[in-house]
Order: structure tokens, then sequence, then C-alpha cells
């Protein structure tokens, strides 16, 4: 046999091999990238913000959101040091993990907000916490828990969650009123007393009040 033609047999032959081989792989693959722990703690509280009963009515989501983030972003900060905390910093040490910080931040935030989904939440911390080295993590782990409780503590008396008062006006021109069909009553009437995540107060920004109707024209009667 031409000892060239035997080559090229075996170049194709190996070229078919490999290719099926690479075939075979890519329908088989299984993701080993560990989903990264930003992601998967939004993701977390998405799916218990999502299950009917979990999130009260009166109480916007926002509220779970900025907790738990501002949490993570202080222990992974009181780790890092690069930037200044929103609320509070752990002094440890360099060494800890910041997945590790971020993750306990994230779970001990939502098991105070969501108690009865504690077993959820561990289940994802364990996750969260494959493959870091055992000293590591715990380093991490008790920066999560401190800035985490101190965190819940100054939201806990945040008034986010009190019993949102009636708003009844007066029917005069410029008050606000109930709108047919449904006639709903105003909604999240409290949030002018809550404590602000960013801002001053709830009023630092609000615009001044509307122009008297009795200088600035007829009233509107369009809806």
């Amino acid at each position: 046999m031409n000892h060239n033609l035997l080559i090229k047999g075996f170049l194709v032959l190996a070229i078919l091999i490999c290719t099926q081989t690479h075939v075979w792989a890519l329908n088989n693959h299984q993701p080993s990238m560990q989903e990264e722990v930003i992601l998967q703690w939004n993701r977390v509280l998405m799916e218990t913000i999502l299950t009917p009963g979990q999130h009260p009515a009166t109480i916007m989501p926002v509220r779970s959101y900025a907790i738990m983030h501002a949490a993570m972003f202080d222990a992974v900060n009181s780790i890092e040091g690069s930037h200044t905390s929103y609320l509070t910093d752990v002094p440890g040490s360099q060494n800890a993990s910041i997945q590790a910080a971020a993750a306990q931040a994230a779970r001990d935030v939502l098991v105070g907000l969501y108690p009865t989904r504690v077993a959820i939440f561990d289940a994802e911390l364990a996750v969260s916490l494959q493959g870091i080295e055992e000293n590591r993590a715990q380093q991490g782990i008790r920066v999560g828990q401190i800035v985490a409780e101190r965190i819940l503590s100054v939201r806990a008396t945040d008034g986010w969650n009190a019993p949102p008062p009636a708003y009844l006006l007066p029917a005069t021109p410029g008050n606000w009123q109930p709108v047919a069909p449904a006639n709903a009553a105003a909604a999240f009437t409290h949030y002018p007393s809550v404590l602000p995540f960013a801002i001053t107060s709830p009023g630092q920004f609000a615009p001044g009040p509307p122009p008297s109707s009795k200088t600035a024209g007829s009233p509107r009667t369009d809806s």
C-alpha cells in the first residue's frame, strides 16, 4: 500500500474520531461553573417574593432587595476595604472569603425577613460555600453574620412594615380622590414616615405644593 495514502487514511480516521468525541462532549456537557454569588442570592430572593404568602402586601419588595444587597456590599467591603461602607465595617482578616461573607450575609438577612424558608436558604448557602477552603470560609461567615445582624437591627424599626393609614381628603379641587371604576384607596400611605436607604429623609427631594386653585385659573375637570 502506498505509504502516503496510508498516512492520509490514518489522519482522516483521527479527525473523524476527534470530531465525534467533541460532539459527544457538547451533547453531554454539564455546566461546572458555580452560579455567581450575588446573582444566586438575587435569584433566591426573587423566588421567595414570588412565592404566595411569603411577602407582605403592604411592603414594597425593593426593601428586601435593598437590605440584602447592602448587607452583601458591607460584608465584602469589610474584607476588601475598597469603598466606604454603607452602614457598618467589620474588621477582619484579608484572607477571609468574600464569597462566603456575601453568601452568609444574604442568607441571614433573608432568614430574618422570611423565617419560614430557613431550609431553602441553608441549602443555597451550602451551594455558595462549595469549594472554599474551611478557614477562609469561616472567617467570611463571621463577617457576614455580623453585618446581617447589624443591618437587620437598624431596619427593624424603619417604618416600612407599619400599617398604612387611611388617606381621606375633602372632595375639593386639588385634593387626591379615588378614581372610578375601582375607587381604590391610596396605597403605601405610610411612606412619608419610613426610614430611607440613601436620602436623608422621605421629603428631601419632594416638590413644592401645587399652585392654589384660586390663583391658577379654573381647576381641571379632565381625568
